[in-house]
């Protein structure tokens, strides 16, 4: 079973899949942002880059799991 941590920081009220975080693996210490419920629910799930939507106009859309990397607290440099 794997361990995770949700940090959400930001969320609009009057649309729920607007939400952005991070989401911790307990066991790797690994932290990948997210930007969308969407995004989240995709990391949890561990579905393959290949499963992202496609856009409107047919083009592959930006994987929302893809992390960034993170700013270090003390520095602001990135990890």
């Amino acid at each position: 079973m794997e361990n995770y941590i949700v940090r959400v920081y930001r969320r609009e009220e009057g649309d729920p899949e607007a939400v952005v975080g991070v989401l911790e693996n307990v066991e790797t210490r690994q932290q990948r942002v997210f930007h969308s419920l969407r995004g989240l629910c995709g990391m949890l799930a561990c579905q393959p880059p290949s499963a992202a939507p496609a856009s409107p106009d047919g083009t592959q859309a930006p994987d929302p799991r893809t992390p960034e990397p993170l700013a270090d607290a003390g520095t602001g440099r990135p990890r």
